[in-house]
């Protein structure tokens, strides 16, 4: 059974971040940097475009907010077989229920906590997956997968079904976001359910950046 806890407007969403107001919903104030921004020719890579793990950029951190990264890339496609969230279904993963495991920029550090956590589920998958020689692949948080379907469902081939995020609702349940309606939801943890890995990666990690988008 699936428990709806939000209707977020994917509309609203673009708006926020088309406007660069995402990092108000998307980062905590420990994740932001107040550095001068870098020049926008350094981004070479855009928003559909092909990034270099060989899947397609669905964010461009223009404004400097997240000292870590850059850009994110989503993986081509789904992962062939569905997954589990994790392996252990009813156990809480300290961290990944606090508001901020659900913000852009969370994805790798709540991986990094269910693989510590789990013997195997959709973070396993994620992290397992290799393109282009890339293997910092990871499960996004809900509002990477959020963004991800606002910014690149037209470019990119999705099902219409529920995917798994990294941020969890309780010892039972994780989130996932329908790629039907962009609306997310609490499921059980012991569903299977699509996977689509994304990495991130920084403007001195390439050399040759494909600048065309799709």
């Amino acid at each position: 059974m699936a428990f709806q806890r939000n209707r977020t407007s994917t509309v609203i969403i673009g708006l926020l971040i088309a406007s660069g107001l995402i990092g108000i919903m998307g980062i905590s104030s420990a994740d932001a940097n107040s550095s001068t921004p870098p020049s926008p020719s350094l981004f070479t890579y855009k928003v559909g475009a092909k990034g270099p793990g060989g899947g397609v950029i669905f964010f461009v951190d223009t404004k400097n907010q997240f000292p870590r990264f850059d850009f994110l890339e989503a993986a081509p496609n789904d992962l062939p077989a569905t997954s589990p969230w994790c392996s252990n279904t009813s156990h809480e993963i300290a961290g990944l229920s606090d508001p901020v495991a659900f913000y852009v920029g969370r994805g790798l550090i709540n991986s990094s906590k269910i693989l510590a956590a789990c013997k195997s589920g959709a973070a396993y998958a994620a992290h397992a997956f290799r393109k282009n020689g890339k293997s910092d692949w990871f499960l996004p948080s809900r509002d990477e997968l959020m963004m991800m379907y606002s910014n690149i469902y037209n470019f990119h081939t999705f099902v219409n079904a529920d995917y798994w995020s990294s941020s969890q609702d309780t010892g039972r349940r994780a989130i996932t976001v329908h790629f039907g309606n962009g609306d997310w939801y609490s499921l059980n943890k012991s569903l299977a359910e699509r996977v689509r890995p994304i990495r991130a990666f920084s403007v001195t990690a390439f050399s040759s950046p494909a600048a065309t988008s799709h």
